[in-house]
């Protein structure tokens, strides 16, 4: 979670991700930073097919969910 987001300008935003993302793939993220959230933003990563559903962890009001459609040229004969 980062704290006061509303406070920091793009380059805080992305050094501020960037920490919490290389802690949580070293599970060194402690409770408080991943609890009392008001919005999640996440992608779908590799999957080919989307995830049916998505659910925000309570106090947050929504999450967002990201994706990129990438375009396969494929031949029909």
């Amino acid at each position: 979670m980062i704290k006061n987001a509303d406070e920091k300008n793009l380059n805080g935003l992305a050094r501020s991700v960037s920490d919490l993302a290389e802690r949580a793939r070293k599970n060194k993220l402690k409770p408080d930073e991943i609890t009392g959230g008001t919005f999640t933003i996440t992608n779908f990563g590799l999957s080919i097919i989307l995830p049916a559903h998505q659910s925000s962890n309570q106090p947050q009001v929504a999450i967002l969910g990201t994706a990129r459609a990438i375009k396969e040229n494929s031949s029909c004969d």
